[in-house]
């Protein structure tokens, strides 16, 4: 008797569990349910595609020579931080001044290609961190300098579209022509 008692009672507890379990599941579902008609997790997944979005924009922005559309995609002030490269302290700088950075040297260079990879977003409301490997190529004739490191970005809405307000370099190492920079410098400035 007492046996059958203790069995009856735990498969009431594994019912009462399997309704439970129902009931957060359906009510999960139906709390999902955006006032757009998507889920929470189609629109998780609409927000990370347009912050991977905007970091490759940007990105490709630079490699194009693009600086009105990089400009676009950041906030003021803009982190940079390339201490781990050399690139001194990190700063909050206006776009400009670091576009004007840019143009000193990237013209020079025949390509640039910032190649991202294993992309990693978390997102907290109106900020997003964007942690990615970039291996970046750099051709002048047929010399090849390239530098392989990882980007964390930061992103924050503004005027309801994500921007970039901030970049992080982590050198890892570089490889090939490591002198490619200064002759770019040295193309840039000669051509102005």
């Amino acid at each position: 008797m007492r046996l059958q008692v203790k069995r009856q009672t735990i498969l009431w507890f594994m019912a009462v569990a399997v309704i439970l379990l129902m009931m957060v599941s359906v009510g999960i579902c139906v709390a999902g349910q955006e006032a757009d008609g998507k889920t929470w997790v189609e629109n998780k997944m609409e927000v990370h595609t347009e912050i991977q979005n905007v970091v490759s924009r940007f990105y490709t922005a630079i490699d194009k020579r693009d600086w009105g559309s990089a400009t676009s995609l950041m906030t003021d002030p803009f982190h940079l931080d390339y201490s781990s490269f050399g690139g001194g302290e990190p700063a909050d700088l206006d776009p400009e001044v670091i576009i004007n950075g840019w143009k000193s040297i990237l013209p020079g260079f025949e390509h640039t290609h910032h190649q991202l990879g294993n992309i990693d977003i978390v997102v907290e409301g109106d900020f997003a961190v964007v942690r990615c490997y970039v291996t970046a190529t750099h051709v002048i004739g047929d010399q090849v300098w390239t530098v392989v490191g990882r980007y964390h970005n930061t992103l924050v809405v503004e005027d309801a579209v994500w921007k970039l307000s901030g970049s992080r370099f982590i050198f890892k190492y570089q490889t090939g022509a490591i002198d490619l920079p200064q002759m770019a410098q040295s193309l840039v400035a000669e051509s102005n």
